[in-house]
């Protein structure tokens, strides 16, 4: 299976880093074939593991061994000495749509992937611990019962919901939630507290991220809060040298005020992502995928208020700087200019196994929606691109933004419309449209009425 492949490839460029980060810098000629030795065990233990012991999707569920962030975590559990196993939980609670592993599935899969790791001239000289079965025990128990234990961020997120119920009928302006001592530290000034920082930082941007997940409404809430977060956080992330973790949640925060659609709110968000732009620019960061995500955010604040020259320049310019394949800056060059000679580049594996399935998702979807009203209906390409927009949603469904999953229901409606599947178009017009309405999504409801209007005549 493809797909399989892109996981592969993406887990292996994070064991290789990691391996090499431990000095087993000689075991290989260079980066790229120790990263391709370690994506072809995983690619073929993934592949072992489900031609025989191969489970059935449950609904929108599916099983562990097709989920990109749970094979992910699930190895480096298993080699690295220093993993956090509190990450494994955490995608296990979050990945909603994945079925757990048993104990047993568990330790077949790590007595696959070990025996072609030994079975590698090279990579047997990886040093890998042997026995693992107490540690797959305590994981699968924990698993089992449903993550019990993972309380923290669980209990963190009920109580910005339940503050979110109270502020319903007052002024949100004249409120803020207050996270308190869980989340926020009341002052981190030594190297001790960078783990607890790193932690308490990442908790926020997770929650944030989780309650605009499930209602981008939320974003007046998480904007509120924001603000004060951050400078609150401002200094400690200077002082322990954590000023990336600190953009990330800045450009979160910009990320929700430009999905507001507000002219004032996206002026506001382009401020704040100047302002990041200025100190990446100046730094070594300007090399980091977080420039891109940063270069891309500017652009679209350019192209909601129609400036598309200056859009597609942001972008460009962005490509110029970063001088490798990439992914988001050049799918969004496609998106303005409709240039069908970046396909070749934005789908070569070697692109997209630079990033998360996620972001293969956007780009095929982007692709589809590009076919749709560019091509014949009968089109080979519109139907493979088809294929592989539907297997990667029911992968990274659970992860996505709300507004990206009614955009796909949007484009299945006019998929089926354009090959005469009535039932179908007519099931997808309706998630599409009842989505776009409940959660305030005004300009995507006046294109599906346009596009709908448009496929009748």
């Amino acid at each position: 299976m493809e797909f399989i492949v892109t996981i592969a490839t993406f887990v292996g460029k994070n064991l290789a880093n990691y391996f090499l980060g431990r000095g087993f810098t000689k075991l290989f000629t260079n980066k790229k074939t120790f990263v391709n030795a370690l994506s072809k065990v995983i690619n073929s233990s993934i592949d072992e593991f489900a031609t025989n012991y191969s489970q059935e999707c449950i609904g929108e569920k599916f099983p562990f061994y097709m989920s990109q962030r749970i094979v992910d975590e699930l190895l480096q559990f298993r080699i690295m000495k220093d993993y956090n196993k509190e990450n494994l939980y955490t995608a296990f609670k979050e990945e909603t749509n994945v079925i757990p592993p048993t104990r047993a599935e568990l330790e077949l899969f790590y007595s696959i992937f070990i025996k072609k790791i030994n079975e590698d001239t090279g990579l047997s000289k990886l040093e890998i611990q042997e026995t693992f079965q107490d540690e797959i025990f305590h994981i699968s128990e924990k698993i089992d019962i449903g993550l019990k234990n993972l309380d923290t961020l669980s209990d963190n997120i009920n109580r910005i919901e339940r503050k979110i119920d109270a502020l319903t009928d007052t002024n949100l302006t004249k409120n803020r939630i207050n996270l308190g001592d869980i989340i926020v530290p009341s002052k981190l000034c030594s190297s001790e507290k960078l783990s607890e920082f790193t932690y308490r930082i990442t908790a926020i941007k997770q929650e944030f991220e989780l309650l605009y997940q499930k209602n981008p409404e939320n974003s007046q809430i998480i904007s509120i809060s924001s603000e004060s977060l951050i400078e609150q956080l401002r200094e400690d992330a200077s002082t322990l040298g954590q000023i990336k973790s600190l953009y990330e949640l800045e450009i979160f925060y910009a990320y929700t005020l430009i999905n507001t659609g507000e002219t004032n709110k996206i002026l506001k968000a382009q401020k704040i992502i100047e302002d990041i732009l200025f100190m990446i620019e100046g730094s070594n960061l300007v090399h980091d995928k977080l420039y891109e995500k940063v270069k891309w955010l500017y652009s679209i604040t350019y192209c909601l208020n129609n400036d598309i020259d200056k859009a597609l320049n942001i972008c460009e310019e962005g490509v110029r700087k970063l001088k490798g394949n990439n992914l988001i800056l050049n799918r969004e060059i496609f998106i303005l200019t409709k240039d069908a000679k970046l396909l070749g580049n934005i789908l070569s594996q070697d692109t997209i196994s630079q990033y998360d399935i996620v972001e293969e998702f956007h780009t095929y979807r982007r692709l589809f929606e590009y076919y749709l009203f560019h091509c014949k209906k009968n089109n080979k390409e519109l139907e493979v691109c088809y294929k592989r927009c539907d297997l990667l949603f029911k992968v990274v469904r659970n992860r996505l933004d709300k507004i990206y999953e009614f955009m796909y229901y949007k484009d299945l409606f006019v998929y089926f419309s354009l090959i005469k599947n009535d039932r179908y178009a007519k099931i997808n017009y309706s998630k599409a449209y009842n989505g776009f309405v409940n959660h305030g999504f005004s300009g995507q409801l006046i294109k599906i009425e346009n596009i709908k209007n448009t496929l009748k005549n």
